[in-house]
């Protein structure tokens, strides 16, 4: 299981807190002592935790428009620790983006970034560097809040090292809510596409090449000693927590098995446990079977409602539920209002995004 710098979880309550709103509740969803001194540097959060303050921190804040965006812009370099240091003192910004790619699990990040530095230009256009993001790792109900969340805060660390100059010459994104993007193309000044490929940035090549302001020998040296080292220290961790990262193993399975709705027996015989044991096992992360098939029943609904034509019948079908009927007293207990209502107001918010389609 991975573990997460308390400095996101900070983050995120300040935004609350700055906007009138309650911080305490994400620590209470991340199992911590309302006075917890958010300023310890050895704090860690695991993944369910982290998954927990996530949504908590949508369901607070559910009027704010542009959520994901804004808590992007606040991770910066420094959000990072040692491996911010080691990206602001690398010799070049292809340099830093090579120690963010070595070192992703000591991130705030779901996504898995892949790329090469190496330059590629077509015949005709300047040489282009292209970043790919994987989502396969974030929760289906989280992943496009996610996606438009961690794209906002390259680019605050982009602006980081390089300064205003640096920008993405396009965003190509994969959403199935692209309500998440609000404000993203504006606080990125680039295109920002939706693909229905594999989401990715695209960078300047010349700007990548160029020195850091901040390049240290020593600095950058000593920092990527301390990315090593704490890497190595959250390997034991990680190995003693195996048997409590239930809820994402439960979540992976119904997400393998979609037009069923796979009973709680089922899941657990699949897992190789007992029925008993993996609800005491989900209990001991603050879930339930039923809280995380319902997650999973909600984010492929709104995937299938907004992302494809099917009619309400045949979403039922897809999503495992014996009739049209059913689906719908579920999904107005979900989300409050019927998933014809939803496609509309769907589509209506859709034409305020200058978002066009990519193969």
């Amino acid at each position: 299981m991975r573990y997460f710098s308390v400095e996101s979880l900070r983050l995120m309550c300040d935004l609350l807190r700055e906007h009138g709103l309650d911080g305490s509740v994400l620590l209470d969803a991340a199992g911590l002592a309302t006075n917890q001194n958010l300023a310890d540097p050895t704090l860690r959060v695991g993944a369910p935790a982290e998954l927990a303050v996530l949504r908590r921190l949508r369901e607070a804040a559910q009027c704010m428009p542009g959520l994901a965006v804004r808590l992007g812009q606040r991770y910066r370099l420094a959000t990072l620790g040692s491996l911010g240091m080691a990206m602001l003192s690398a010799p070049t910004v292809a340099d830093s983006l090579q120690a963010a790619l070595r070192y992703q699990g000591l991130s705030f990040s779901w996504l898995r970034f892949d790329g090469t530095m190496q330059p590629q230009a077509s015949a005709g256009a300047e040489p282009e560097v292209c970043i790919t993001l994987d989502t396969g790792q974030a929760p289906l109900d989280l992943r496009d809040f996610l996606l438009c969340r961690d794209v906002a805060a390259v680019g605050a660390m982009l602006r980081d090292l390089a300064g205003d100059e640096m920008k993405f010459v396009r965003v190509a994104l994969n959403l199935a809510d692209i309500t998440q993007a609000d404000g993203l193309q504006a606080y990125l000044g680039c295109p920002v596409a939706h693909t229905r490929g594999t989401s990715a940035l695209t960078l300047p090549a010349d700007l990548l090449l160029r020195a850091n302001r901040h390049h240290s020998v020593t600095a950058h040296a000593l920092c990527l000693a301390a990315c090593d080292a704490q890497l190595a220290a959250l390997q034991p961790l990680a190995q003693r927590s195996q048997s409590r990262d239930s809820s994402v193993r439960v979540e992976s399975m119904l997400h393998q098995h979609p037009g069923r709705l796979l009973a709680h027996e089922e899941v657990a015989s699949m897992l190789g446990a007992s029925e008993r044991t993996l609800r005491r096992r989900l209990a001991n992360e603050g879930t339930s079977f039923r809280d995380v098939r319902e997650r999973v029943l909600q984010a492929r609904a709104q995937s299938l409602l907004t992302s494809t034509t099917l009619t309400v019948s045949d979403v039922a079908e897809q999503l495992g539920f014996a009739d049209a009927s059913t689906f719908c007293q579920a999904f107005r207990r979900w989300f409050g209002q019927t998933p014809g209502a939803y496609r509309r107001a769907a589509s209506q918010r859709e034409v305020h995004y200058d978002l066009s389609i990519t193969n």
